[in-house]
């Protein structure tokens, strides 16, 4: 996106960071932030698997679930090496850095129902529906 910001190629994108605050340094401005007119709290990315996956491997999905909840953890808690890990894999300086990510470590519906209302809306989905469905029971 910066690319095709820089070049004139876009007059507008979203862009999350490192890249947004990088932006922002520049003649770049912020037209809105976009994210919020699905909420202000939701769960932005997720693991899917099938029921049935899920039921024959519940064993390894709760361990999977451990980690996953373990690593958000340690994110959260350690800004200032995960900015470096950041760097290492971006190439984008991160020590300035004025937003940071928050890491849920767990899976509420309440994070993921904004998503499904806003795909409803929109007629990604044909209607919403309770996020707790799609929420493996017994994983967490």
């Amino acid at each position: 996106m910066e690319t095709a910001l820089t070049s004139g190629r876009v007059d507008a994108a979203t862009m999350e960071e490192p890249a947004l605050d990088r932006m922002l340094a520049t003649d770049t401005r912020l037209i809105a932030p976009v994210y919020d007119a699905i909420s202000k709290d939701f769960a932005e990315g997720g693991y899917f698997a099938t029921a049935d996956f899920v039921k024959a491997h519940l064993d390894l999905m709760r361990r999977f679930n451990a980690v996953i909840s373990a690593t958000a953890r340690w994110a959260n808690a350690n800004p200032g090496t995960t900015a470096r890990i950041l760097t290492k894999y971006t190439g984008i300086a991160t020590d300035d850095l004025k937003h940071r990510v928050r890491y849920h470590d767990t899976l509420d519906p309440a994070r993921v129902q904004p998503l499904i209302d806003a795909a409803a809306k929109y007629g990604a989905l044909k209607a919403t529906f309770p996020a707790s469905q799609i929420i493996a029971q017994g994983v967490q």
